[in-house]
């Protein structure tokens, strides 16, 4: 459908609030502001000015809102990284009727996965320069060492496990791979995952288990997460030549 000449109603300001409300659901609003880095603004308000300030100074109330689902989803994925990470914490725990990845089942072993991941390359990206080698190399030597220092020899396969079944998109299924699995992790990244959870952002983003590794302190702005997708857009950007399509 051609919009060329369309009118669209309210103020342009109303109408980039309403493009980025639709524009989000697509795609994570992180993602898409770490992208404009250098520049990028820490959030975007998505009700105008006048409105905020009437709702700070008279309050409202939430007809219909389940228990805890009254955050960002910045809180909540910290939340998920220190729950997959509670020995506690079954391998279907996200289990949930008409979800994806086997009804939620497989959620929980993928997750762990990816945040395993995750924490290696936001490791990488932030010691690249003094490290000196590609990716492949620093999993084979500086990664490899900080396992067997951490979980012992017995990391090294569930590492090589994690890293097999990210590539081949596919679980290696068995319960007690979904154990070491925790465990590695565990010992990785070192989470408190035994503490209550903070109630201010602050501290909650200091919750991140890459918060140490991008250098983030509760003062510091922006969020572990964002430093983490500037730092892997300046990588690609850099090296954009090397990357294979």
């Amino acid at each position: 459908m051609d919009l060329a000449g369309v009118s669209l109603p309210g103020s342009p300001q109303a109408r980039a609030r309403r493009f980025w409300r639709w524009l989000s659901f697509a795609l994570p609003p992180d993602l898409l502001l770490a992208a404009t880095a250098p520049i990028a603004p820490e959030g975007i308000d998505v009700v105008s000015p006048v409105l905020q300030r009437v709702l700070q100074d008279r309050g409202y109330a939430e007809t219909h809102q389940h228990i805890g689902a009254g955050m960002d989803f910045g809180p909540f994925w910290i939340s998920a990284l220190r729950a997959i990470a509670d020995p506690k914490c079954p391998s279907d725990a996200f289990e949930s009727a008409g979800a994806a990845l086997d009804e939620g089942r497989d959620l929980g072993p993928w997750l762990v996965r990816a945040a395993i991941a995750r924490y290696l390359l936001a490791a990488y990206l932030c010691r690249k320069d003094r490290w000196g080698g590609g990716l492949y190399s620093f999993v084979n030597g500086e990664v490899t060492n900080a396992v067997v220092e951490r979980a012992g020899v017995w990391g090294l396969p569930v590492l090589c496990l994690v890293i097999g079944d990210l590539l081949r998109g596919a679980l290696t299924r068995s319960g007690q791979h979904y154990a070491s699995v925790q465990g590695l992790y565990r010992r990785l990244t070192d989470i408190a995952y035994w503490e209550p959870l903070a109630t201010t952002i602050e501290y909650v983003h200091k919750a991140d288990p890459i918060a140490t590794l991008v250098g983030w302190d509760r003062f510091g702005r922006p969020s572990p997460e964002m430093r983490f997708l500037v730092s892997a857009f300046h990588h690609l950007e850099s090296n954009w030549e090397q990357i294979p399509l």
